[in-house]
């Protein structure tokens, strides 16, 4: 791939990230909506309100989960990645963010912010599986 072309993609989804701080993401039955940014320090203050450790790694889980993807969006601009470390921070950011959909008992909770997120999420881990499987159809674009 390009590295021009790398660059510009990486940017797209480093913008997306921001744009996706600032869409609704949780909407509750008496009419509280959050957006991402806010719904990221909900979390992270729930961490206080943990009672057992399972619960703490619960929170810990959907907390880290934007912070991988920041990691990711870095690596992104990278010209290679190691496949190990690439793996593990894909699950980990992968389970995070889908936790959600089983942590909130109902689908009409979250908004469109949530599945925006889960789309960007799962576009930065193929777009950097791609750069090391260094497909020739990707030198194309």
């Amino acid at each position: 791939m390009k590295r021009k072309t790398n660059i510009i993609i990486s940017c797209s989804f480093l913008v997306l990230f921001f744009i996706s701080l600032f869409l609704p993401v949780l909407k509750f039955s008496f009419g509280f909506e959050l957006n991402g940014l806010y719904s990221f320090f909900a979390n992270y203050s729930s961490i206080i309100l943990t009672e057992s450790f399972m619960d703490y790694l619960k929170v810990m889980l959907t907390v880290i989960s934007p912070i991988l993807l920041v990691v990711l969006i870095i690596w992104s601009f990278r010209k290679t990645i190691n496949t190990i470390p690439l793996v593990i921070v894909s699950l980990v950011c992968l389970t995070g963010t889908f936790s959600w959909l089983f942590r909130y008992s109902g689908i009409d909770v979250l908004q469109f912010g949530y599945y925006f997120w889960c789309l960007l999420t799962v576009g930065v881990i193929t777009f950097n599986f791609l750069k090391i499987f260094k497909f020739k159809d990707v030198e194309t674009l």
